[in-house]
């Protein structure tokens, strides 16, 4: 396994983790995987669970919702 993370870094995660309450959630992306061509397996997003989940982290970040950030865009 590598990682460009510094020693500090990580340092600092271990801290934070160990005197932090973390409440962890999964979140599950519903679909299909298959292989294409034989060249490599993908897994295919069902439309529903993608939106879903969009929500669902939007919500968690404390962003406004797709629906009304789309309104600005252009």
């Amino acid at each position: 396994m590598e990682t460009n993370l510094t020693f500090t870094e990580i340092r600092g995660l271990l801290s934070y983790g160990l005197n932090e309450t973390i409440q962890i959630e999964n979140v599950n992306l519903a679909g299909r995987g298959y292989i294409e061509n034989g060249n490599g397996c993908y897994y295919q997003v069902e439309e529903e669970s993608r939106v879903q989940t969009q929500s669902e982290l939007r919500h968690h970040l404390g962003l406004e919702s797709f629906e009304s950030s789309k309104r600005f865009c252009r």
